[in-house]
C-alpha cells in the first residue's frame, strides 16, 4: 500500500472520483476505501477527506456505499477525522445512505459518534437520534447491531441541558 501512495497514486484516485463514468467512479472509490484500511494509507489527507465527502451525494448507490466504507475507514481511532466529518456537513447523507439500509453508512454513524465530542451536534441533528431507533429495527441484523451500539454509546454520555 504504501509504495502506492509514495507513486501519487491517490491524487489519480482522487481525479477519477470526478470522472463522468459511474464505473470510474465506483472502482476509484473502492481502491480508496482498501487502502484506506491501512492505518499508513488512511489518505485524510491531501485532498482524499473531501473527496470522499463530495461521493457521498453521488447519484450511484454502490459509490455511495464506498464512499460510506471509506469515511469509516478514515475515521477508525481519529478524533480530529471524526470531527471534520461532521464539520462538514457529512451527517445528512450518512443519515439518508444508513436509513436506505447501508451497513457502512450506519458504520460510519458509529465511528462519529463514538467520539464524545460529537454526541451534541448528533443530538441536535435533526431526526438522528429518532433515525437510529428506527434503524434498530432494520430487518437487516448488521445495522441493527450497529445502531443499537450507537445509540448505547450516544445514550451513556450526553446529557441534554435542562
Amino acid at each position: 500500500h504504501s509504495s502506492l501512495v509514495e507513486a501519487e497514486a491517490p491524487a489519480a484516485l482522487f481525479a477519477l472520483c470526478g470522472n463522468q463514468d459511474g464505473d470510474c467512479r465506483r472502482l476509484a472509490t473502492m481502491a480508496i476505501a482498501n487502502l484506506s484500511a491501512n492505518p499508513s494509507t488512511r489518505l485524510t489527507r491531501g485532498g482524499g477527506l473531501q473527496v470522499v465527502i463530495r461521493l457521498l451525494g453521488d447519484e450511484d448507490r454502490t459509490c455511495r456505499d464506498y464512499a460510506c466504507l471509506c469515511l469509516a475507514n478514515m475515521m477508525s481511532k481519529s478524533a480530529n477525522t471524526q470531527k471534520q466529518v461532521v464539520a462538514h456537513g457529512s451527517l445528512f447523507h450518512l443519515k439518508r445512505q444508513a436509513l436506505s439500509g447501508s451497513v457502512p453508512a450506519t458504520i460510519s454513524l458509529v465511528n462519529i459518534i463514538a467520539h464524545r465530542v460529537n454526541h451534541e451536534t448528533v443530538m441536535k441533528e435533526n431526526g438522528v437520534f429518532g433515525d437510529l431507533v428506527n434503524l434498530s429495527r432494520s430487518p437487516e441484523m448488521r445495522a441493527r447491531d450497529v445502531s443499537a451500539y450507537a445509540i448505547a454509546n450516544l445514550t451513556s454520555t450526553y446529557v441534554p441541558e435542562i
